[in-house]
């Protein structure tokens, strides 16, 4: 039967695709990662509610807005600089650790401070962990996930995330348990320690891999233009997924934030299937970048036909689900399956936006990817400063809708114009 051969010959055919292993060890994770998430913020929820819950997002967003300059893109040099030579690995890790240290003092200092003219009705205390936690603890983790990925050792990284993923599920279920009604500082100081053992096991491995860690000042400083650069996009990217929460803790409409934000989860959620293909792809099209555009703009159209297909299912999903999130979070978040509905179209859009921003920065062209995230983020936080004060959550849920779609739409654009003109051997600026 032709469909019995079709389907007994899957398996052969993701053997012996490296693309197609990294993609799956990344989705298991990723599966792992899907069902303990959500059951940590069913539980979060409820011990939290609506408002506790909306003051700890506003926190979160406001330092994640900054928490991508903390290692410098010391992170994303080391995944494109080590893929192709990765007899670098340990002057390039050496260098990581130098630039948290560096950078990351820095910014927790200054986002401390700035949270007191940003934010309402925000302790200080809550922004100094939640910034310790984001610009240390969790930029270790990522960093690590990033060296694991240069390797193509996706195992590792699957395990690390679904092991501080499942760490972090069982302090919310033990708080829950104890203090059955949290505040948002409690959970901001037991996330913070589930990140520092999440960093250490982190560290070990890392040096298991790397096998000695060494710097180079000389190097830190060639590298250090480009890695800001990642830092920027990375930012620009936090400013239109964050900017809307901010915006929203500081006019102090926390229930508003904590609904939104809820909604918001619930589309990160169900938009990793995506995020798992594109992490999967990206060492590949470095080296396909070294080669040719056309090579890695084939990779990138496989991206896009694999992420519609997954950000369509995550669509109908999020959309006809969307009445059970205040059945498990609790009453005071009913009015998220309004804004879960508002949002569900956000996987499509970002199936778009990566599969072409991917192709743009291992293609050696982030500096067009930026650009096109510079525009985004003016424009989500001008459309915002509209929206925000006159339709509360309702007017951050239409900016991310256009943000997103305007995201996908300029990457495509730009993408296929460069792979044109580069066809006609035409150079182009920037890339």
């Amino acid at each position: 039967m032709p469909l019995f051969r079709a389907i007994n010959s899957i398996p052969i055919a993701l053997r012996g695709s490296s693309l197609a292993r990294n993609a799956l060890w990344i989705s298991a994770g990723q599966i792992v990662s899907l069902v303990v998430q959500a059951l940590s913020f069913i539980l979060l929820a409820r011990l939290l509610g609506s408002r506790e819950y909306g003051i700890l997002i506003g926190a979160v967003a406001f330092v994640s807005l900054f928490s991508q300059y903390s290692g410098a893109g010391s992170g994303s040099v080391f995944l494109r600089y080590v893929s192709v030579h990765p007899e670098q690995a340990a002057v390039y890790s050496g260098n990581m650790l130098l630039s948290l240290a560096i950078f990351g003092t820095a910014l927790v200092a200054a986002v401390t401070v700035a949270a007191h003219y940003v934010l309402s009705s925000t302790s200080l205390t809550l922004v100094l962990v939640v910034a310790v936690s984001d610009c240390f603890l969790r930029q270790i983790a990522t960093m690590t996930a990033q060296v694991f990925q240069a390797f193509e050792h996706m195992k590792i990284t699957a395990f690390l995330t679904s092991l501080t993923n499942f760490a972090r599920l069982v302090t919310v279920g033990a708080m829950l348990l104890v203090y059955h009604q949290g505040t948002s500082t409690q959970w901001a100081w037991a996330s913070a320690g589930v990140s520092a053992l999440a960093a250490l096991v982190s560290v070990v491995l890392v040096q298991r891999q790397v096998r000695g860690v060494s710097f180079s000042f000389p190097l830190l400083k060639k590298r250090a233009v480009e890695g800001f650069g990642f830092s920027f996009a990375a930012s620009t990217n936090s400013i239109y997924n964050d900017v809307d929460k901010t915006m929203l803790s500081h006019y102090g409409m926390n229930v508003a934030n904590g609904i939104y934000s809820t909604a918001y989860r619930v589309i990160d959620i169900a938009t990793m299937p995506i995020w798992s293909i594109y992490t999967s792809a990206l060492p590949r099209m470095f080296r396909e970048g070294k080669v040719s555009i056309e090579k890695n703009s084939r990779t990138a159209r496989k991206l896009l036909s694999s992420g519609i297909m997954a950000g369509l299912a995550a669509s109908i999903l999020c959309y006809f689900c969307a009445p059970l999130v205040p059945l498990l979070a609790g009453k005071s978040f009913a009015a998220s399956i309004s804004a879960i509905r508002w949002l569900c179209l956000l996987p499509v859009f970002r199936a778009f936006a990566l599969s072409a921003g991917a192709g743009l920065t291992t293609s050696g062209n982030q500096t067009m990817r930026t650009c096109v995230q510079v525009i985004a983020a003016a424009f989500n936080f001008g459309i915002n400063l509209y929206l925000i004060p006159r339709y509360s959550w309702i007017g951050a849920a239409w900016s991310s809708l256009l943000t997103d779609a305007f995201m996908g739409i300029g990457n495509w654009m730009i993408y296929l114009l460069i792979r044109k003109r580069s066809a006609l051997a035409i150079p182009i600026d920037g890339a």
